[in-house]
């Protein structure tokens, strides 16, 4: 305090304990062992000592090196397992934030990563050649936890593998008959949908695919017509030609064709019985519960679906072949089918008012792309269809009124206008646009606020449109 030095005694004391205990780094140690090993080795009094003549003491001298370092060890691992519990503490009652923690998949994700290939092939052969129940029981619940490990882990290449893999195994879009384990690869699926569908991400296009391909079956199962029946157009008459007598062929074979109306008959049946109408439902309606950029990627994989759906290959992304042939309708060998096109329709009606109307904005930004496109496709029923589908929504949004300062309105109602602009779109579709809109003014007039600008611009486009029913 009064800036003298430091007693002598002090400074002596100090001097004395540290000659006695230098300070020493474990690295500086190291290198002097290491120096002192090889003086001992050009030591010459050292080859006459008893015991070293048979290489005995080599032998101590690693003996003790190996204690020395397991006792350094212990004393290290001794010293985190005190120090642990102590910051543990700590981080709970508040007197320090932080706390090491490692996150499970950081741990688990490196031994995945080397195993999931070899894993992946022993399950998929075990599944396809073992018709033991047991067996493919326990693969099934391999699939289950090998895509939970890879979503969790943020994996997505073995992710998209597995489940692939798994929707190849269902047999769904073949015309192979479905036995009792392909039916427990469709619940496992739709099991996986329900229950990891928040890490899914882009694989939840073959389970939508799936879920696609089961409809189907469960139609014709029910002896209700497909589709097809009422959305491909009226094909034009052929001329007549003199009709031929039939040719009864006694050795005629079984085509192509007849196996696969065959196998999908018998598949249908298998379907009806074994898989729940409510099972189904269940993936769709808990879409509510996914994150908005979850939901985001589900109604962007359903959005693929269902074009693929209309366009008449559903069963391409499952079978991996995407057939180029056509039908006089310009759609593909299976015919246009709207089911995933309802489905779309039906996670919008569940996720419209439990969605903040920020977020909901968002992904109404790629549904209402997707239906004005619809909306203005070369089949008119699908047309239709999409134009009845947002009236029915639109409905239902208005019923809440807008707050100001917002514009949700506006991008709602959006794709009745760009239907209107398109000129190539069909008359009796833009007359549809204009009933929706009328009905809209009669009765959501109260709580229309921004889409009174929607409203206005599809007024004053169709009072110039050539066609004069819609001038009219």
């Amino acid at each position: 305090a009064d800036n003298s030095d430091l007693p002598a005694e002090f400074l002596t004391g100090i001097f004395e304990r540290i000659k006695v205990n230098p300070f020493s780094l474990k690295e500086d140690d190291a290198a002097r062992e290491r120096e002192a090993q090889k003086q001992q080795v050009f030591d010459p009094t050292v080859f006459f000592e008893g015991g070293t003549l048979f290489g005995a003491t080599a032998e101590q001298r690693k003996r003790e090196t190996f204690k020395k370092e397991k006792d350094e060890l212990m004393n290290a691992t001794e010293t985190l397992m005190r120090r642990r519990p102590e910051k543990i503490v700590r981080a709970h009652t508040g007197n320090s934030t932080y706390l090491d923690s490692v996150a499970p998949s950081d741990v688990v994700r490196p031994m995945f990563d080397v195993t999931w290939g070899p894993l992946l092939g022993i399950l998929s052969q075990i599944l396809e050649c073992s018709d033991d129940d047991r067996n493919v029981g326990v693969c099934l619940i391999g699939f289950v936890y090998a895509v939970r490990i890879a979503s969790h882990s943020r994996m997505s290449l073995a992710r998209d593998t597995f489940v692939s893999s798994l929707a190849k195994f269902t047999f769904l879009g073949s015309i192979k008959e479905m036995k009792k384990k392909n039916i427990d690869s469709v619940r496992t699926l739709l099991t996986i949908g329900i229950a990891d569908g928040e890490y899914l991400g882009e694989s939840w296009e073959p389970v939508l695919q799936c879920i696609s391909q089961l409809s189907r079956l469960r139609l014709s199962a029910s002896g209700l017509e497909a589709d097809e029946s009422f959305l491909n157009s009226p094909k034009p008459k052929k001329a007549s030609t003199p009709s031929k007598a039939p040719d009864f062929d006694i050795f005629r074979t079984t085509t192509r064709a007849d196996t696969a109306r065959e196998a999908e008959e018998s598949n249908g049946k298998a379907v009806l019985e074994a898989v729940q109408e409510s099972l189904i439902d269940k993936v769709f309606a808990s879409t509510v519960k996914l994150s908005a950029t979850s939901l985001a990627r589900f109604i962007e994989q359903l959005i693929a679906v269902s074009r693929s759906e209309i366009a008449g290959n559903s069963k391409s992304g499952i079978t991996g072949i995407d057939s180029g042939r056509t039908t006089a309708s310009s759609h593909g060998p299976d015919g246009p089918s709207i089911y995933s096109l309802q489905r779309l329709v039906e996670v919008a009606d569940y996720n419209m008012n439990v969605r903040p109307r920020l977020v909901w904005a968002q992904v109404w930004e790629v549904l209402a792309d997707f239906f004005a496109e619809i909306a203005c496709h070369e089949n008119a029923m699908v047309s239709v269809f999409a134009i009845d589908s947002l009236k029915q929504l639109s409905f239902k949004f208005l019923e809440k009124p807008e707050l100001n300062e917002f514009n949700f309105q506006r991008l709602f109602l959006k794709p009745f206008l760009v239907v209107i602009e398109d000129k190539g779109s069909r008359t009796e579709v833009r007359e549809m646009v204009l009933q929706c809109v009328s009905n809209i003014v009669m009765t959501k007039s109260h709580n229309l606020r921004s889409g009174w600008k929607v409203v206005f611009s599809i007024l004053h486009n169709s009072a110039g449109d050539s066609n004069s029913k819609i001038e009219s």
